[in-house]
């Protein structure tokens, strides 16, 4: 999968699927918190919006991503 330009391999294929899902912006934003270690203020710089805002995209994205793992899961 790429993000942010960078090419991202990941084990498990509902994980990429849950992530195709997501907007691109919350990927990115995910990507860059948890990979890259890029803290939020510096994340909201890059997208003109205050820390707080990446926080509410990076939470709610991970609830998004949990649900989607959980619905995965529930249906094999």
């Amino acid at each position: 999968m790429a993000i942010c330009g960078d090419t991202v391999v990941f084990s498990n294929a509902s994980l990429v699927e849950a992530l195709s899902r997501l907007s691109e912006q919350n990927r990115e934003m995910l990507y860059l918190f948890f990979f890259e270690r890029i803290p939020q203020h510096e994340i909201a710089r890059r997208y003109q919006c205050c820390r707080s805002t990446v926080g509410y995209h990076i939470r709610k994205a991970i609830g998004r991503l949990y649900k989607e793992m959980e619905g995965m899961t529930h249906k094999e």
